[in-house]
């Protein structure tokens, strides 16, 4: 991986801060972003940045709270949050391309009672549905 002007600091630093143009400016414009929240991948900036603003909105006193390294390229984020009055936990998997931005971004939440939670201040905030309710009969634990 090339050096860059930005870097993993640049991108912790800017969601600390809650300063969206700050994270844009560390992701590359055909980013991609998946959540246990989201019911789908979004790829590059015009997609990405409307949802990492719905998630900042929704998330109240988030913090990092470790940092890993698996290589150069990929890094994980721990963090925890409240939405709704509940606890959230969560990781931030990111990847880094050749240019030393952000080329992929992965949210993942627990427990799932705080993620519904999530989901349900995001669509009654904001009139988005960013995740579908789990129906019973998708359900895998649903007897035949």
């Amino acid at each position: 991986m090339s050096e860059s002007p930005l870097g993993r600091a640049d991108f912790r630093a800017a969601v600390e801060s809650a300063d969206l143009p700050a994270i844009t400016h560390t992701l590359q414009r055909d980013v991609r972003f998946d959540s246990t929240v989201t019911r789908r991948p979004y790829h590059g900036l015009a997609q990405v940045t409307p949802v990492l603003q719905i998630l900042m909105d929704g998330l109240e006193d988030f913090r990092y709270t470790d940092e890993l390294q698996a290589d150069a390229a990929v890094q994980a984020l721990v963090f925890t949050s409240w939405v709704g009055g509940a606890m959230v936990q969560g990781v931030d998997l990111i990847r880094f391309g050749e240019s030393g931005l952000v080329s992929g971004l992965t949210v993942l939440l627990q427990p799932l009672e705080a993620v519904m939670a999530l989901a349900q201040t995001i669509e009654r905030d904001t009139g988005h549905t960013l995740a579908p309710p789990f129906p019973a009969e998708a359900s895998p634990r649903t007897a035949s």
